[in-house]
């Protein structure tokens, strides 16, 4: 559900050195409560709209606990970039 994601990264903390000036990687890691499942979109761009559509979900429907964005292009929150 929802309600039990905590957080969203958008790239593997091994190799983000390598990625986040190169190039974007298609995965990306959803953390919840219980669980956390490692995905990889058909390519980045499809990722980054995903990550776009499950932000504003979050921004408009959750309204006490919102997962954490980290490693995500921050455009999909209204900036360049953001890398934690």
């Amino acid at each position: 559900m929802l309600e039990q994601l905590r957080q969203v990264n958008g790239i593997d903390p091994n190799r983000l050195l390598f990625h986040c000036l190169f190039q974007d990687s298609a995965e990306f890691d959803l953390l919840f409560e219980n669980a956390f499942d490692q995905w990889v979109a058909s390519t980045a761009s499809e990722k980054c709209t995903f990550f776009q559509i499950l932000h504003h979900t979050c921004q408009r429907y959750l309204t006490d606990r919102k997962p954490e964005f980290i490693n995500c292009q921050s455009k999909i929150m209204g900036g360049e970039w953001a890398f934690v």
